[in-house]
């Protein structure tokens, strides 16, 4: 049995690491005063991609936010409000699977869909807190393990973005169903069939010891 269960470990780690590629999650620091950059309420953030493409995160700060530091992309206009959350889903995906925040001098990171401001304006609200709830996973084969280090919790992405909320343009909280809505898209929805699928099984049957 523990031979079986020995290979069956190497088996997911092997196509963990096909799924997550090589990354190294950095830490990220958000501040308003970067004297690096020559826009200091504009600048962006590169996110790679696993097929070698990346998507440009633009930061932005704003009088009608000021609890957030705003993460704007611009990516293929939604056709319904299942590909909106799909489409902010995978960019926040990616996004965790570059960077560890190490620093964020605002309570909350809000991403913005751009392509879909007439459509679908609302934007999505994640507090630092949260983000930083993550800062102990890779993503990939460490999260099997992280669970045995000093009674260590792993947490998974679909427990997180559960925490998030929705927020108008403006600044105002949105429709409250929205929320709904987008807890009920992540039931179903694969963000990483493989890797989440197990550390979900795990952390579940560890919150029940």
């Amino acid at each position: 049995m523990k031979k079986l269960l020995f290979i069956l470990f190497l088996t997911i780690s092997g196509l963990a690491v096909a799924d997550t590629g090589d990354f190294i999650r950095k830490n990220l620091n958000i501040s308003e005063k970067d004297e690096n950059s020559p826009n200091k309420d504009l600048r962006q953030i590169p996110v790679e991609l696993g097929d070698g493409n990346s998507i440009p995160l633009t930061l932005y700060f704003s009088d009608s936010h000021t609890d957030s530091a705003i993460l704007v992309f611009e990516i293929r206009k939604s056709k319904s409000e299942i590909d909106h959350f799909t489409a902010m889903t995978f960019v926040v995906k990616w996004f965790l699977k570059n960077y560890k925040i190490e620093s964020v001098h605002k309570k909350n990171i809000t991403f913005w869909h751009l392509n879909d401001k007439d459509k679908y304006s609302f934007m999505y609200k994640l507090s630092t807190n949260n983000f930083k709830l993550l800062n102990n996973r890779d993503f990939g084969v460490k999260d099997f393990t992280s669970f045995n280090e000093n009674g260590g919790l792993v947490y998974p992405l679909k427990v997180i973005l559960r925490k998030g909320k929705f927020i108008n343009i403006n600044g105002s909280q949105a429709d409250e169903n929205i929320k709904k809505r987008y807890s009920k898209f992540l039931t179903t929805f694969d963000i990483s069939p493989l890797i989440e699928g197990a550390v979900e099984g795990m952390y579940e049957k560890k919150k029940m010891k």
